[in-house]
């Protein structure tokens, strides 16, 4: 005879694990139409949260109680759950699509990249088969699955704005490198934020666009004598959006002692010698156009050489 354990353990397995998004359910079915009411619950969509999605601490309980009752491959996810997706390109319905993006198999911010990758694909598939031209038809065929507050008159106009964007300038960012796992007062789970490695991130995202988009790269020297300065400010120029890997710190042997702060536009890069000209609070007299001999004694590569002198008011 089975005991009482080893029954709600069956129980468990038939009625909360979904093998079409790898989850073990906190309850089964969701509260959607019949009569009873259970509370706020209710108020999620089927499959959310405490109405039918996965809860860790259940999911837990149930994986822990396998164990003990000696159902060693039944608890891990090489068992009745099996594995979701194979790595490599893959290609989801929509069912597997929200479940390789819902599932917890490692943690929150691992996650959140999968949705990354998903919304990523969504967006490259709407982008390739040109549906955003046709929004009108599609909204009136699908409104009625959508739940939303946005007014139907919105709609055409954001579609129009996402086809002006484009796919190729939407970048998404993870935070996992810039925090650390640790324990918080009662031996809570909590992520710790790495502050230089957040600021870096913050300093990706919020760029100005038209300096990503000239790419101009940037050499910087000093003229003072003091060679931290050109490490500074290359450090700021990263700061202030300069693409990683277009700025040069130092590097070259030229007469420059005690000249003048000068900027050299060698390729016509009109916004970064402005921008950098602002930076510096220098008079427009003081960004030159392709120098011969300068130009001769750069790299190939450089756009723009950055001549730091004694009066140069580094940030």
């Amino acid at each position: 005879m089975e005991s009482i354990g080893t029954t709600r353990a069956s129980y468990s397995q038939r009625h909360f694990f979904s093998s079409s998004y790898l989850l073990i359910l906190l309850l089964a079915p969701p509260f959607d139409r019949g009569t009873q009411d259970p509370g706020y619950i209710k108020a999620y969509p089927p499959g959310i949260r405490e109405n039918g999605g996965q809860y860790t601490h259940g999911a837990v309980w149930i994986v822990m109680a396998l164990a003990r009752l000696g159902s060693g491959d039944e608890a891990t996810w090489e068992g009745p759950l099996g594995p979701l997706v194979r790595l490599g390109p893959a290609h989801m319905d929509g069912e597997t699509a929200l479940a390789y993006s819902r599932i917890r198999l490692d943690s929150d911010l691992k996650r959140i990249q999968r949705q990354h990758q998903v919304m990523r694909a969504v967006m490259d598939k709407v982008m390739s088969l040109q549906l955003l031209t046709k929004t009108f038809s599609l909204w009136r065929e699908y409104q009625d699955t959508i739940d939303t507050d946005l007014p139907d008159w919105e709609v055409p106009g954001l579609a129009l704005l996402a086809l002006r964007v484009g796919s190729e300038r939407v970048t998404t960012y993870s935070l996992e490198e810039a925090v650390q796992p640790a324990v918080g007062n009662g031996g809570a789970s909590i992520l710790l934020a790495k502050q230089d490695k957040v600021q870096a991130i913050l300093k990706k995202v919020f760029y100005d666009p038209r300096l990503r988009r000239e790419g101009a790269t940037v050499q910087v020297l000093d003229s003072s004598g003091d060679p931290q300065r050109s490490a500074r400010f290359s450090a700021y120029l990263a700061s202030q959006g300069l693409s990683e890997g277009r700025v040069i710190n130092g590097g070259l042997d030229l007469p420059l002692s005690g000249s003048e702060t000068t900027i050299f536009n060698l390729t016509d890069k009109k916004y970064t010698a402005r921008s950098l000209a602002q930076w510096l609070n220098l008079p427009d007299g003081r960004v030159k156009g392709r120098n011969a001999a300068v130009a001769e004694a750069i790299p190939t590569g450089v756009d723009i050489l950055l001549v730091l002198g004694p009066d140069a008011k580094v940030p």
